[in-house]
């Protein structure tokens, strides 16, 4: 864990004392899981590895910064974990550049050696996500993983939710004779859970968990083709009206990995046929023998999905992140909606891993949702949330319901499609 108050000066984080004066500012900090031992670094230099050891440390560099490195361990009394980090003043200054590593050691009457001192107790707080708790100075209370009231408004554990999705999803009917089964194509990294959600949506209609697309994890993307899934509402049940389209993962480099932007605008208008393979190092063009040069409003895609890993927001790539600015761009302009598909949240915080239903209660997932939000440029009501299946074999109610009502919304906005399409003139 590390508390680094960056290009901050120490009186920010804990007033300063006159010389002489006896007392300290003590900042205290809570870790996510218990700890019984401590690390200190300061200025590049390691104080030490025990939990009462005392550090030099300038406390007018405003470049300086304190990094705390503990390690876990579980224990019996498991009472709160805290470091307290006194400050006492100092006239030693540094240059804005980096903190020097050796700060004087000789003490005078008027300016005694600033020290610092790391006490570590043990402790069963534990973290509600997988990330560090930002304590607020002098609270000791930890960040409040609930919000008070949820950000948005769905209903758990009832059936009757369930199948009122079932009947709306099974019942819909396209707004345009030409078009039967609406296309919804899902875009994303390599990874985030494109194929799977496709499989998940299956498998609701299916009773069971489905395996149909390929999924799986790693650098290169399992899904090599342009694959059009059509989904049938259960064994040898009819087909649903709507298609799930399946691309190539999206890479942030411009090496021979992920599909190209060309690809999946070439995709959305209509060009590609389906099983058609892409090409890494080169998209498709009006030469290719495959390609179709007067596609109609059926072969076009009505909706776009960008798809994105729920712990993965906060480290997009700025290169990943101008390739879906240029496809929003061009399917801005085409007029077709779009919407954004948040996965694995189940693995991003630990909450809802233990109980699905605090899904829009969870403090850190709406501040991911509103921070996707400001890096795409996207309302948060054109975000939904859901947990793929990937370990289970049977299906779980919770998990349907948020499958379920992504699915509507994506079809809610197909519908948009078709009354910009019939303003347009485009159908029929």
């Amino acid at each position: 864990m590390a508390n680094k108050p960056h290009h901050r000066r120490p009186s920010q984080i804990a007033p300063s004392q006159e010389d002489g004066d006896d007392s300290s500012n003590t900042v205290k900090v809570a870790f996510k899981r218990p700890f019984n031992s401590v690390t200190v670094f300061t200025s590049s230099q390691e104080a030490g590895e025990n939990c009462s050891k005392f550090v030099p440390m300038p406390s007018k560099c405003p470049c300086h910064g304190l990094t705390l490195f503990a390690t876990s361990q579980e224990t019996r009394d498991n009472p709160r974990n805290t470091v307290n980090v006194a400050s006492k003043p100092s006239s030693f200054t540094s240059p804005c550049h980096r903190p020097s590593a050796n700060p004087p050691s000789q003490e005078t009457r008027d300016n005694p050696r600033n020290t610092v001192n790391v006490a570590s107790k043990p402790s069963s707080f534990t973290s509600p996500c997988h990330r560090p708790s930002a304590i607020p100075q002098h609270k000791e209370v930890p960040h409040d993983p609930f919000l008070e009231k949820p950000w948005r408004n769905q209903h758990f554990n009832t059936f009757s939710i369930k199948d009122d999705l079932l009947k709306d999803i099974r019942n819909y009917e396209s707004l345009t004779e030409s078009v039967e089964q609406p296309r919804i194509l899902l875009v994303g990294q390599i990874g985030a859970g494109k194929s799977s959600f496709f499989n998940s949506v299956n498998s609701v209609f299916r009773g069971h968990v489905m395996l149909q697309a390929a999924t799986g994890y790693g650098e290169t993307s399992v899904s090599k083709q342009y694959r059009i899934y059509t989904v049938h509402d259960g064994k040898g049940g009819r087909r649903l009206p709507y298609t799930l389209c399946d691309t190539m993962g999206l890479e942030s480099s411009d090496d021979d990995e992920g599909i190209h932007v060309e690809d999946i605008i070439s995709v959305i208008k209509g060009h590609v046929p389906d099983m058609y393979e892409f090409n890494p190092k080169a998209p498709i063009t009006s030469y290719d023998k495959r390609y179709r040069k007067y596609p109609s409003l059926a072969d076009k895609v009505h909706c776009v999905v960008f798809v994105v890993e729920a712990d993965k927001i906060s480290f997009v790539d700025q290169n990943l992140l101008k390739k879906f600015k240029t496809i929003k761009s061009e399917v801005n302009r085409m007029g077709i909606p779009q919407l954004v598909l948040i996965t694995k949240i189940d693995e991003a915080c630990q909450e809802v891993y233990k109980d699905l239903t605090k899904v829009y209660w969870s403090n850190y997932l709406h501040e991911k949702v509103i921070q996707l939000k400001q890096m795409l440029g996207m309302s948060v009501s054109a975000v939904s949330l859901v947990k793929n299946y990937s370990t289970e074999t049977e299906i779980d109610l919770n998990v349907d319901i948020l499958l379920l009502k992504a699915l509507q919304q994506m079809l809610r906005a197909a519908d948009a499609c078709f009354d910009e399409m019939k303003l347009k003139g485009l159908t029929k």
